[in-house]
């Protein structure tokens, strides 16, 4: 790293990741303005990064299938406020098999139910559109955040990509490579680590990978026995990442700790 960019992170660098390896604010506004791809793909793109892929890439992802096993990032929905949950899930039965009479259709007999959630945070999995963040004003490639109503958004929603996402995925499985189950607290994961890691792993990233990040947040909570409290901290990459990040071409970078963080 360039030492102007180095000291642009402050003088606890060098520390391996931890909750003091913060950016100054003009290092993050350089990066706004060296990084941003608004524009990119022309001034009415609402796609971003899934630009990068493209169906020859997701032929041969699956082209890759070996075992045919499915691996599930899903936990429990929570019914009861919690610090990760503070507006939990809903679920309630709208017909019964204790009460299947009750359907005012002669014959008719079923169960069904109703489920709701609040879809962004840590309590569900979720993809965020890129209509869900705004700086100074706007959302990506420029649309003003104004485009966002009350009743929903105009532009940069998730049906950009309703045909659905189909690409490689490149796991980084930091925890893993330093021995332990999960990464604490708030530590902010470094740009070398993530290239050590990947090179333990002999992995190889290219354009229009989708990178999977884990710290083992699921495992720090399953030994915690209860949901943890996101103002403890929360595990990510260091901002640092960002430019190789872009360099890379990835379609889209998670979080993996069993939910998908943005």
């Amino acid at each position: 790293m360039p030492r102007r960019m180095a000291d642009d992170f402050g003088r606890n660098e060098q520390q391996e990741g931890g909750p003091m390896a913060v950016p100054t604010k003009e290092a993050l506004d350089g990066y706004f303005e060296s990084l941003s791809n608004w524009g990119r793909w022309g001034e009415d793109d609402e796609l971003g990064t899934l630009n990068h892929l493209r169906p020859e890439h997701a032929a041969r992802a699956a082209g890759l299938v070996r075992e045919g096993r499915s691996i599930s990032l899903a936990h429990d929905l929570e019914l009861e406020p919690s610090p990760e949950t503070p507006i939990p899930a809903q679920h309630h039965m709208l017909a019964s098999g204790d009460a299947r009479d009750g359907s005012g259709i002669p014959g008719y007999e079923a169960a069904r139910d109703f489920v709701g959630a609040h879809v962004h945070g840590l309590g569900v999995t979720h993809i965020d559109a890129l209509c869900h963040m705004f700086v100074r004003g706007k959302m990506y490639n420029g649309f003003p955040a104004e485009d966002v109503r009350s009743d929903g958004a105009l532009r940069n929603t998730l049906l950009s990509f309703a045909d659905g996402v189909v690409g490689r995925g490149v796991l980084v499985d930091v925890a893993h490579a330093r021995g332990t189950e999960y990464i604490e607290g708030n530590e902010a994961i470094r740009l070398e680590e993530v290239e050590e890691t990947l090179d333990r792993q002999a992995a190889v990233v290219e354009t229009g990978d989708i990178l999977l990040v884990a710290s083992g947040r699921c495992a720090r909570r399953r030994l915690a026995g209860e949901p943890l409290d996101p103002a403890d901290g929360m595990v990510g990459l260091h901002a640092e990442c960002l430019p190789w990040l872009r360099g890379k071409r990835f379609k889209q970078r998670f979080r993996y700790h069993r939910y998908v963080g943005n």
